[in-house]
Order: structure tokens, then sequence, then C-alpha cells
């Protein structure tokens, strides 16, 4: 071989090294350029089907008013109706909280036992006694220490 000849085969050997470098680079740069695509339309779509959910959302809601509306569950009231609206929801939860406090009083309220023959039988084969639910703690606890 000749001097030419070697150089020339050593040039044509280092360029070919670097094509094959140039040529992985180029694929990674590739790679890279797809990845971001790729993300770039994953974040489109989900914005999109946020979009979308919004505008579900939306009329659902506005499905949900007009249906109580026709319900006669609300009614347009105007202007006023942020107001009256809160003065209508204060009153039903004073009404509930009413109907609550009547309901315990009346639970917690002495009542007479309804008589029965047949409790009043049980009780006296016992040798118990019939309590009203209207007795005292102390009363019952007692009758509770003499059996």
């Amino acid at each position: 071989f000749s001097r030419v000849s070697i150089s020339f085969l050593m040039n044509w050997n280092s360029s070919s090294l670097n094509w094959s470098a140039r040529h992985k680079r180029r694929q990674r740069r590739k790679s890279s350029a797809d990845k971001v695509k790729q993300a770039r339309n994953i974040l489109q779509n989900a914005r999109c089907d946020m979009q979308r959910a919004e505008i579900q959302k939306q009329r659902a809601a506005d499905k949900a008013a007009k249906a109580e509306k026709l319900a006669g569950l609300r009614k347009d009231t105007g202007g006023m109706g942020v107001a009256l609206a809160s003065m209508n929801k204060q009153a039903e939860e004073a009404k509930a909280k009413a109907a609550a406090s009547e309901l315990k009083a009346k639970l917690l309220s002495p009542n007479e036992v309804i008589k029965d023959a047949n409790i009043e039988a049980a009780l006296n084969a016992t040798g118990g006694s019939a309590l009203t639910l209207g007795s005292s703690v102390s009363a019952r606890l007692a009758a509770l220490k003499r059996k």
C-alpha cells in the first residue's frame, strides 16, 4: 500500500465513524422530538377533555335548575333572588330544628306505660312492678337493687 492509499483508508474509516456518530445523534434528536410531539398531543387531549367536562357540568346544572323550576321547588324572583333564597333557606333550617326539638321533647317527656294484662301477669310472677317511663332514675335504680 502506498502512503496515499493508507491515508485515504484512515480518513475514510474516521469519516465512517463520524457518520455513525452523526446518525446516532440524529436518531436521538428525532426520538426526542417524537416524545415532545406525543406529550403535546396528550396535553391537548387532556385540555379538550377538561373543556368537555366543564360543558357537561354546566349543562347538567342547567337541566337540574330547569327540573327544580318545573317541579315547583324553585321560583324565579328577579333581582331579589339571592336574598330571598337565603331567607327561605334559613326559614327551612329553623323549621327543621323546631321539628327536631319538638320530637326530642316528646321522646323525653314522661309517659304512662300502656297497661297490658299479659305484661302485668308476667311482672307479678317475677315479683316486679311496672315502672312508668317518667319514673326518676333513682326510683328505677332502687327497683333494680331490690331485685
